[in-house]
């Protein structure tokens, strides 16, 4: 699972990038296999409150997203993690069991 941080108006220190990453690593475990990246926005401008995004890269296709606004980015992220956790599982199998079948070729019979 490949993980991306973006910022905006917010400096992304070592200790951000190491709480960011724990708290998404802790959060999705076990679903690694089923998620193939992980984007994680942290925004913050003078006019407007934080913001907090979240998108999963889910296997075999889709995508999930996730939005918070609010002062406090950190517990905007645990939220976002908490509820992708949540709702990974069962959108992977939906997505599993509604996968569409290969058409088999008709084998040719011998005249």
């Amino acid at each position: 699972m490949k993980l991306n941080i973006i910022t905006r108006g917010i400096e992304l220190t070592p200790a951000l990038e190491e709480h960011v990453e724990r708290q998404v690593a802790a959060a999705l475990i076990g679903l690694e296999t089923s998620i193939t990246w992980v984007v994680v926005r942290l925004e913050r401008s003078p006019e407007q409150p934080a913001l907090c995004g979240l998108e999963l890269g889910l296997q075999p296709r889709g995508r999930l997203s996730f939005e918070k606004v609010g002062e406090d980015l950190l517990g905007s992220l645990d939220e976002l993690v908490t509820r992708a956790n949540l709702a990974v599982g069962p959108l992977i199998e939906n997505i599993q069991s509604t996968q569409i079948p290969r058409l088999q070729r008709p084998v040719a019979s011998p005249m």
